[in-house]
């Protein structure tokens, strides 16, 4: 082969060979790269099923993103071969490193973290590697683990691989089960990892015989070496992980690769290893019947009384983050309908389970292709368990595969796969939501399952569009996403064309008109075409919690309708006490309409649910400052700032407007002096000459609420040399006109604004421009014909 140029792949040497395949190293003609080239054998190859079953389970192992796994470039075809594309690594392999002999037990034990960490990213993508050993373990020159061939993985949804006379997997490093030829779940790569750690700190295999019969027989009946006695420098804690990862009983071995982990990282740190409970049995002893299922009886009876949501070692589960589903059937592009899926997901739980608070669906996004662990994920989004998921497409059939992992410690303590019709998805989610439910412990109210049990089938094309517009409705309101509204409304008005009788579609859509109604260019007749949606909606499904955010968001700010808005506003947090955009809205309606403890109260919650969702985080620190929680809404906005920087900028406008909005003008005003510079920098525009008039303004603003008249007018001339205040919008003149001191002008520009029914009035209250007007009796007036005063 070397030599031979197969697709766009010069074959330059060769790189290993193994009973699985041939790995060559190859130049990338097109994008100028060394790879690696696995060609698959002809035993793999020749039966059209098994490699059809190959290449899907190849595809999902591409969708895994981690610096311990060697990706899949892709999977190709030429004259007849099958190959995998993968990063050519320069470093050494594991197999050979051992050749030298055992490894220190620090770099042993490095090296049985990252490949454990990396594992455990593939497992809770439910694919099982079933070989692991050092031939599949590429070490780099800096030292870092590679995990090769999980092309050859299996997904643990799927039925299992089985070639006649072919055994997949090394027989060494084979577990029990897998020995005998059973179903294996993600244990056997536990048991892997153990025989390589044991490998690596001996120099032997815990397993031996001269044939492979003898070795199967070996690991079926015998006990390896003490490693206190194999390797006598391995400390009491290091041996006491791998014995416990070489239990015989899948079932009495680490539960996850993430409780194993967490025993290896334990050890680094020079801590204890956490006892692993074992079932009864050869551990320990049986245990008498009679007594175990009373003892169960009474934990039960106590959780009962006590109330609590508890899921083993006494953990409450009070919080959850739904986080990315990942799609396994190869559908990788931007848009993807996994997204989709994990926001209908995490409004399905919301809505539907009682007690629980869900992280909102654009924190989670940001964890999308991220290798942060677990516990890191659930710190930043501050909950107590984490639900993840992946999708198969299989036909007309889809496949969804859950867990949830609890924290401190970290370790799975559910997982399952529904599998349903496509047509009939709605119902899965109803299963999905009964059997979280279930788990935390928490009711799901009688009106959901009415609502549940009402549900009827969806078309699957209608389903999928309506997925796609929800897809890029939330990135229309992620910092993290590329968002473009007008193809969300293209995919709803798809799913309405498909099923005209699909109540979510009509909410989306008309969520699409709300936010083309605040765009530059609004379409003709938006807030008609805005009211025709929502009222389809309500007809067809009036539970559809989506629908009161856009009809709070229509009534308040486009009707005045304040005592109907506030009613949907309700409405809407009793279906779905989750939804943080709408305790948004809420904190920010209570804050115009002059209930400013109760909307800084909203907006902290808000931020709590959705913490890394910038369209919630960076508006949460205006009620909050209004209501005078000062401290509270500066440390929102350094936040907001330390994880947003290249958008939200350093904070420094938001701060001098928290203090002016909490009355401590003369902060604002100091603020404002030292910070020039970083507000032009923090509003990101071009055009310094319009930054420089309207800070002259905004000065002038902050300068006479503090008493300093004379400088507020020098300011103001400033200003006035540089624009006429007559050209601006009318809202923008009146601000001018209420600084000059002109009631009657800033009037006669309100009235307009009122007249044109520009949304932006309902903001009166909370527009600290406006304060000087307070004590004239026409602005009292205004804001209660608006409805933002009794």
């Amino acid at each position: 082969m070397i030599g031979k140029t197969v697709s766009h792949y010069e074959i330059t040497g060769k790189l290993g060979e193994g009973g699985m395949g041939v790995v060559y190293k190859a130049r990338d003609t097109k994008l100028n790269r060394d790879v690696a080239l696995k060609f698959l054998p002809a035993g793999l190859t020749s039966d059209e099923e098994s490699r059809k079953r190959f290449v899907r389970e190849a595809q999902a192992a591409a969708a895994l993103n981690h610096p311990n796994i060697c990706a899949v470039h892709e999977i190709g075809e030429s004259d007849g071969h099958t190959f995998i594309v993968m990063p050519c690594i320069s470093g050494a392999g594991l197999a050979g490193r051992l050749k030298e002999g055992p490894l220190p037990v620090d770099e042993a034990l490095d090296i049985a973290i990252q490949v454990g960490k990396g594992l455990s990213k593939a497992h809770r993508n439910d694919i099982i590697h079933r070989d692991i050993k050092p031939g599949n373990i590429l070490i780099t020159e800096e030292g870092h683990a590679k995990i090769v061939d999980f092309g050859l993985a299996k997904l643990g949804s799927l039925t299992k691989m089985t070639m006649v006379g072919t055994t997949l997997g090394t027989v060494r490093y084979m577990s029990p089960e897998q020995a005998r030829g059973d179903e294996v779940d993600h244990r056997a790569d536990i048991w892997a990892l153990g025989v390589v750690l044991y490998e690596m700190l001996s120099g032997q295999m815990p397993f031996r015989g001269e044939v492979d019969a003898a070795v199967i027989y070996s690991i079926m009946n015998e006990e390896p070496e003490s490693l206190a006695d194999a390797c006598p420098e391995c400390p009491d804690e290091f041996a006491k992980v791998i014995s416990t990862a070489l239990v015989k009983e899948a079932a009495d071995r680490f539960q996850s690769m993430d409780e194993m982990v967490t025993a290896l990282e334990a050890i680094r740190g020079g801590k204890s290893v956490p006892t692993v409970k074992r079932t009864a049995g050869r551990a320990g002893g049986r245990i008498n019947r009679r007594v175990a299922i009373g003892v169960i009886a009474a934990v039960v009876i106590a959780a009962a009384i006590l109330g609590y949501r508890f899921l083993g070692r006494g953990q409450k589960i009070e919080s959850i983050a739904v986080l990315p589903i990942t799609d396994m059937s190869g559908e990788q592009e931007k848009g993807s309908l996994a997204d989709g899926f994990t926001a209908a997901l995490i409004n399905e739980m919301s809505q539907r389970i009682k007690g629980i608070g869900w992280t909102g669906h654009r924190s989670v996004m940001r964890f999308r292709d991220t290798e942060k662990s677990p516990s890191e994920i659930a710190d930043e989004l501050d909950v107590d368990a984490l639900l993840e998921g992946s999708i198969i497409r299989e036909g007309e059939n889809i496949l969804l595969t859950v867990q949830l992992i609890a924290l401190n410690p970290e370790r799975q303590i559910w997982s399952d796969k529904f599998r349903h019709r496509y047509g009939d998805i709605l119902a899965m989610y109803g299963e999905v939501t009964a059997a979280i439910a279930e788990q935390v412990r928490a009711a799901i109210s009688p009106e959901a399952e009415a609502a549940m049990a009402a549900r009827r089938e969806v078309d699957p094309k209608a389903y999928e569009n309506y997925l796609y517009g929800m897809y890029w409705l939330n990135a229309s309101l992620s910092v993290s996403m590329d968002g473009d509204i007008g193809t969300a409304k293209r995919f709803f008005d798809a799913s309405i064309a498909i099923d005209s009788t699909y109540a979510p579609a009509w909410a989306g859509l008309a969520e699409v008109y709300v936010m083309l109604f605040h765009s530059s260019d609004p379409p003709e007749n938006v807030e008609e075409l805005c009211l025709v949606a929502l009222d389809k909606a309500m007809e067809l499904d009036p539970n559809v919690s989506d629908i009161y955010r856009t009809k709070t968001h229509l009534l308040w700010e486009h009707t005045w309708d304040m005592e109907t808005a506030e009613a949907a506003m309700a409405r809407g947090l009793k279906l779905n006490p989750s939804d943080a955009y709408l305790i948004l809205i809420k904190s920010i309606f209570m804050m115009c309409t002059g209930r400013l403890e109760e909307g800084a109260r909203a907006a902290k919650r808000a931020a709590e649910l959705d913490p890394q969702s910038y369209k919630v985080n960076t508006l949460v620190w205006w009620p909050m400052a209004k209501a005078g929680w000062i401290d509270e809404a500066i440390a929102q906005i350094d936040r907001v700032a330390a994880t947003f920087p290249e958008k939200f900028g350093k904070g420094t406008s938001q701060k001098v407007r928290a203090y002016a909005l909490a009355g401590d003008y003369e902060t604002s005003i100091k603020l404002f002096e030292e910070s020039v510079k970083d507000v032009r920098e923090d509003r990101l525009s071009k055009n310094l000459e319009f930054d420089r008039r309207y800070m002259s303004r905004e000065l002038a603003n902050y300068c006479l609420l503090a008493g300093h008249e004379e400088r507020a007018g020098r300011l103001l001339d400033e200003y006035r040399n540089v624009v006429d205040p007559d050209t601006l919008p009318p809202w923008n003149a009146a601000m001018y006109y209420a600084l000059r001191g002109d009631n009657d002008r800033a009037f006669e520009l309100l009235e307009k604004v009122y007249s044109n029914r520009d949304w932006v009035i309902t903001r009166l209250m909370s527009n600290y421009a406006f304060i000087p007007l307070y004590d004239d009796p026409r602005f009292m007036d205004l804001a209660r014909r608006i409805g933002v005063r009794e």
